[in-house]
C-alpha cells in the first residue's frame, strides 16, 4: 500500500508540475484546480457578437451566410461599424477571406453592394483567396502559410465543406 501511495504521490507531484509550468495544457486537472485557473474575459473582435477563436456560422443553404460573413469581413478589415451594429466596437485588422465557392466576379458584385463609402474603404486589408487544395491534402498547410505571412485578425472560410473536399460542392 505504501508503495502504491508514494507513487500516486509522486504522479501527483509530476502533474502538479506540469500544471504550474503552464495549465492550460495539462492532460487532467482536478476540479479544484480547473477552478482555481486564473478568469479572463474573452477578446472580443466584434463586441458581444464575434471572438478570437473558432466559430462556426451555419444555416440553411440560401439564407444569405456568405453576404454576412463578407460584411463581417469588411467591417473588420476596415474598423467600420457592422451594419445593424452601430454601437459595437470591432478590433480592426487584417482579414483572410477564402471564397472557395465564388468568383473575383461575384466578390465584387456583392461588396458593391454593402460598402456605403467607397472613397473610404481600406480594401488592403482584406485578402481573398478562391481556391484551395482538399484540406487533407495540403490545404492546411497552404493555409498556415498565408496565416503566417499575413497575420490576419479575422479569418473566413467560405465554405468548410469546400475547404475539405477543395473545390465548390454546391449550395452550402
Amino acid at each position: 500500500i505504501w508503495r502504491e501511495r508514494a507513487k500516486l504521490e509522486h504522479q501527483n507531484e509530476r502533474r502538479k508540475a506540469a500544471i504550474s509550468e503552464d495549465p492550460l495544457n495539462a492532460s487532467s486537472m482536478t476540479g479544484r484546480e480547473v477552478f482555481a485557473l486564473p478568469q479572463h474575459d474573452p477578446e472580443m473582435v466584434i463586441e458581444n457578437t464575434l471572438y478570437y477563436g473558432y466559430t462556426v456560422f451555419a444555416g440553411r443553404p440560401k439564407c444569405g451566410k456568405s453576404w454576412v460573413a463578407l460584411q463581417i469581413a469588411l467591417a473588420v478589415a476596415n474598423g467600420a461599424p457592422l451594419r445593424g451594429a452601430d454601437n459595437r466596437s470591432i478590433n480592426p485588422g487584417r482579414v483572410e477571406y477564402l471564397a472557395l465557392e465564388d468568383s473575383p466576379r461575384r466578390t465584387c458584385g456583392r461588396m458593391h453592394k454593402i460598402v456605403q463609402d467607397k472613397e473610404s474603404i481600406l480594401l488592403d486589408n482584406i485578402e481573398f483567396c478562391y481556391n484551395s487544395k482538399p484540406m487533407d491534402r495540403g490545404g492546411i498547410e497552404s493555409l498556415e502559410a498565408r496565416l503566417a505571412e499575413h497575420k490576419p485578425t479575422l479569418v473566413v472560410i467560405d465554405t468548410l465543406r469546400a475547404f475539405i473536399n477543395g473545390g465548390p460542392v454546391g449550395n452550402d
